[in-house]
């Protein structure tokens, strides 16, 4: 601490129950009308052997109800040699068939609601719209897939929509962009994963002004940033003088009907 006090700022990890997303009938309409050039011509080993390099696993993810829940898998023999040899207990893909996406949130959510495919350069570092979807939710299966991907060293992933669902291919190396051998089989269909944030950003916004202070802290200096919180010393002790809560963060908790929020206990 100094003479003007301390700056707090934090993130949360929050396992409360979802509301369930309704898929409209239109989205389901532009789905099924969207031919899935994947689906038919490729099978899922085909996929996960030219996601190179490093191409050990493939999941497809089906429709049912308002979520998308695993449907198979595929492992070729050397990562599960390998996974064996390692003495890890399962693999990637049957820990994540466990897992339920609800349609148009998460990476296999998000990627069946808008029909594009979906890079993602490394499944090991948090993606900033899939932590404001858990916060504002209430679901934590992005976290908990985020540390299964660690386990087992999973990095670079794309997801592919289909009609009714979403392969999911990915490897166990680190690539800057997709593939270009492997833009074939994703066709016109294929979007970029946005860049993540520089955390590194430097923050020069003056001492007298703590909100703006705070809120550049919040929003830019992490990803998964919730709040901030000023603190100034009064005689001894150091008391409350600003807050800022960032309006996704504000909006979430209204959904969650929460009261308050934990800035303001």
């Amino acid at each position: 601490s100094s003479c003007f006090g301390s700056i707090l700022f934090g993130e949360i990890n929050s396992r409360i129950p979802r509301p369930r997303n309704q898929w409209s009938a239109r989205a389901a309409a532009a789905a099924l009308a969207h031919m899935a050039l994947v689906g038919v011509q490729h099978s899922l080993p085909e996929l996960v052997e030219n996601f190179a390099p490093g191409g050990c696993y493939g999941i497809e993810w089906e429709v049912s109800g308002n979520v998308l829940k695993h449907k198979a898998h595929y492992n070729p023999q050397w990562r599960v040699d390998g996974v064996a040899a390692k003495g890890l207990d399962g693999l990637y893909t049957k820990s994540s068939s466990t897992y339920e996406f609800p349609i148009g949130h998460g990476l296999v959510g998000r990627t069946l609601a808008k029909q594009k495919a979906l890079f993602v350069k490394d499944l090991q570092v948090f993606n900033e719209e899939s932590i404001k979807d858990s916060m504002q939710y209430g679901d934590g299966t992005e976290f908990l897939r985020v540390q299964l991907a660690k386990d087992f060293d999973i990095r670079s992933a794309i997801f592919i929509p289909l009609p009714s669902g979403v392969l999911e291919v990915g490897s166990s190396a680190v690539m800057t962009s997709m593939p270009q051998s492997f833009a074939p089989y994703v066709g016109e269909s294929a979007a970029p994963c946005a860049a993540a944030p520089d955390v590194h950003e430097h923050i020069d916004a003056p001492m007298t002004s703590p909100p703006l202070f705070l809120q550049r802290l919040v929003e830019e200096l992490s990803c998964a940033a919730c709040y901030g919180i000023e603190w100034v010393p009064e005689g001894e002790v150091l008391k409350h003088r600003s807050h800022f809560d960032p309006q996704w963060r504000e909006e979430g908790l209204r959904r969650q009907s929460l009261n308050g929020a934990y800035t303001t206990e």
